[in-house]
């Protein structure tokens, strides 16, 4: 068995964590938890697949000025299932489902249009 993080195998690291390999072999992982709250703020928008290029495209351009304590990923959704913000009219639909969460002081959080 070899443990792995930065220091001790850096380039293994670096590919168990997606650098670049087709395959990988992980049986255990050891995680260091990080305290936040006490709030989270999540916001999820839902895009036909159509407009997923234009709305994917968008976020990259803004991703490098977001701060840390924001989070994002996006999901595929072949069947969207119904979820309390999900329309009834979208529900079933294939859609693309982009998440972002806030994991700071939301005294701090500054929204711009």
């Amino acid at each position: 068995m070899i443990e792995v993080d930065a220091r001790s195998h850096p380039d293994l690291f670096w590919a168990l964590k997606g650098g670049g390999g087709n395959f990988g072999v992980v049986t255990r992982f050891t995680l260091r938890c990080h305290k936040f709250g006490p709030n989270m703020l999540i916001g999820a928008a839902l895009y036909e697949p159509a407009e997923a290029n234009e709305a994917l495209s968008q976020y990259a351009r803004m991703y490098p000025s977001l701060p840390r304590t924001v989070g994002w990923h996006a999901a595929f959704k072949a069947s969207m299932p119904k979820l309390p913000f999900v329309p009834d009219a979208l529900v079933g639909k294939r859609l693309v489902m982009l998440i972002s969460m806030w994991l700071g002081d939301p005294a701090t959080l500054r929204v711009s249009r």
